[in-house]
């Protein structure tokens, strides 16, 4: 679910809960599920987020990201907030979504020059994704590959 999460909201800027924005992107945080609803053959997942400063710790609004909806395990289209996004009409077209968003972040991340959550550098190295930018050297400290 973490991965959905960054796949979903990786290119949108975090909102904190008391100030007007922070300028944290989603790749800094730690996703949080703050609401799970079941239904007979669906399980819908909230997301909020958190992220730990040096000086200061920040829970992101939870209705700032996008969700997602379940059916026997599998994602088939996502929630924001409080409202349904568009639902596929197959489970096919529901694929080719989740699919296209995994390769758009992966796409991202392999460009991206700033600070990534641990969770996520944990799992970038799981699925062998390298981040594509000049300080492979610190990359490369992360993984043991020298």
């Amino acid at each position: 679910m973490k991965w959905i999460f960054y796949c979903l909201n990786y290119d949108h800027l975090a909102r904190h809960i008391i100030y007007e924005t922070a300028a944290i992107t989603p790749v800094k945080c730690d996703p949080v599920i703050w609401e799970i609803k079941r239904r007979k053959d669906t399980t819908i997942y909230y997301f909020s987020s958190y992220y730990q400063s040096p000086s200061e710790q920040y829970w992101m609004v939870p209705d700032e990201f996008v969700g997602i909806a379940t059916i026997g395990g599998r994602p088939r289209y996502t929630v924001g907030g409080h409202f349904s996004l568009e639902k596929p009409e197959t489970t096919e077209e529901a694929n080719i979504f989740f699919l296209h968003r995994d390769s758009l972040f992966t796409h991202y991340i392999r460009q991206y020059k700033g600070e990534i959550n641990e969770w996520l550098k944990a799992e970038l190295i799981r699925r062998g994704i390298t981040p594509n930018y000049k300080q492979q050297n610190i990359w490369l400290s992360l993984t043991g590959n020298f």
